[in-house]
């Protein structure tokens, strides 16, 4: 009985083992029928049974059967979120059981079409923000790239340096720092020649409040690139978290006399006097609304001790915003002299246009504003003598500011859009140039040019 009853087992598992079997052959017979709904069935069945799910030719049916559910135009209603995965995972499992090297089909065509619907899928994810799903598809990509024994992915610029650079972008652009140092880090290991890894990764370093790795991070990048403006940059912004700018003015005055004529780092010289210009800028505005507010309670004070005492703190928050208009406007002198000479270097650079003329439309225009409203007149006409000039002055400030923010536009308008990188920096500098065009209107007091370039920038917004 004890044999018979092992006989039975062994025959129950004969005859299951044919099912399986079957179902692999009956998948291939609806594929040919193009009976896809069945030929789905029949594989999904043989997919997860222990006698045909590890064999070559599941595989290869379930590929052929997915690829086709996924670009047939008729079988749009058997496709579901799980189509692409299946596909490509079933492709590369095709290709690693396949010791013979006898499905072609598997080793080309699907490994190759498989990569470019996960890809694309992996993309849909980055749109949605979703990071997990978004690396699981590109990892499916780079499991696949050995495989292609033709580098049909690699000709193609599918890699996997490529992926890592579409991974961390976007997530730089979503905030999400942790993902960006991953696989910016993984680039900077194998020694991508790309200034923007760097940059991108000691950001990150820096928006996680990790100032000394950023500096460490944008530090390599400088020395390998010692001539890109956005890692310049970069560290520029780590020493003015660190209120450190001294040292970064030391190290380019150091530079300037090294190579005096680089315009980069005479421009973004410039740039520290700027934004140094713009701290007391804000410093001296500061201190007049708080004098201004403090004034007027001291105007309705009625005990004399206590007005003298808030006349005294007026008079010191005056003597404080003078103190930094004066270095308003030494700062701003220099940085407008840098920015001059960047021009002079380098016609070409949009940086140095833009640049002057933000510092006119900021500093000098709003000197001029402050002094037209602060025109003292006891009738019309004293008045109109004493604005007359000062119009005439802000008149021509203003046309100057907007010439430099014109001669800017006109380089924007050159640059290539040939990547979405390309695309997207075009668009964020025609958008920053534009705005600028429309507060000279402002300043102007030039309301329909105001709108029409308000309206233009909506548009421009609102593009695909």
């Amino acid at each position: 009985m004890k044999r018979l009853f092992l006989a039975a087992i062994t025959c129950v598992a004969c005859i299951t083992a044919n099912a399986q079997r079957m179902n692999v052959e009956s998948a291939i017979i609806a594929l040919r029928e193009s009976d896809l709904k069945a030929a789905k069935e029949f594989i999904d069945k043989a997919a997860v049974h222990e006698e045909s799910k590890n064999t070559t030719k599941m595989w290869a049916t379930r590929a052929a059967i997915y690829d086709t559910i996924l670009h047939g135009p008729d079988y749009v209603s058997l496709r579901d979120t799980n189509t692409v995965e299946q596909f490509v995972i079933a492709a590369r499992q095709c290709v690693e059981t396949d010791v013979k090297k006898k499905e072609t089909y598997c080793s080309g065509l699907a490994i190759i079409q498989s990569s470019f619907d996960a890809y694309n899928r992996a993309y849909d994810y980055l749109q949605l923000k979703d990071y997990t799903n978004a690396v699981k598809f590109f990892n499916y990509v780079i499991k696949n790239i050995p495989l292609d024994k033709d580098e049909q992915l690699k000709k193609n610029n599918l890699t996997e340096n490529r992926i890592y650079e579409a991974i961390y972008r976007s997530a730089y652009y979503d905030q999400d720092f942790k993902t960006v140092l991953e696989y910016s880090q993984k680039l900077i290991n194998v020694g991508i020649n790309d200034p923007g890894v760097y940059y991108f990764n000691g950001d990150s370093y820096l928006s996680l409040g990790d100032t000394a790795k950023a500096l460490e991070v944008l530090g390599q990048g400088r020395k390998l690139f010692p001539d890109d403006k956005y890692l310049l940059n970069a560290e520029l912004n780590v020493y003015l978290k660190l209120n450190k700018t001294d040292i970064l003015l030391n190290k380019l005055n150091e530079a300037i006399e090294i190579s005096p004529d680089n315009h980069l780092i005479v421009y973004v010289r410039g740039n520290i006097y700027d934004k140094m210009a713009a701290d007391r800028f804000k410093k001296e505005r500061d201190y007049t609304i708080e004098a201004d507010k403090i004034a007027k309670k001291a105007k309705n004070e009625k005990v004399p001790a206590t007005k003298a005492k808030l006349d005294k703190e007026v008079k010191n928050l005056r003597m404080m915003a003078d103190s930094m208009n004066r270095e308003i406007k030494r700062f701003a002198k220099l940085a407008e002299a840098d920015y001059s000479k960047s021009i002079e270097l380098n016609p070409e650079s949009m940086d140095g246009y833009y640049a002057m003329g933000a510092i006119l439309n900021n500093y000098a225009n709003a000197e001029l504003a402050d002094k037209i409203n602060n025109i003292q007149a006891t009738t019309q006409t004293e008045y109109d003598k004493k604005y007359a000039p000062l119009k005439k002055q802000q008149d021509e400030l203003l046309a100057r500011a907007l010439k430099y923010f014109e001669d800017a536009l006109a380089i924007v308008e050159n640059m290539s859009e040939s990547d979405a990188d390309k695309r997207r920096e075009k668009k964020s500098n025609k958008l920053a140039i534009l705005e600028s065009i429309k507060s000279v209107y402002g300043n102007k007091g030039d309301e329909v040019k105001f709108m029409e370039y308000k309206n233009l920038i909506e548009s421009i917004e609102n593009e695909e």
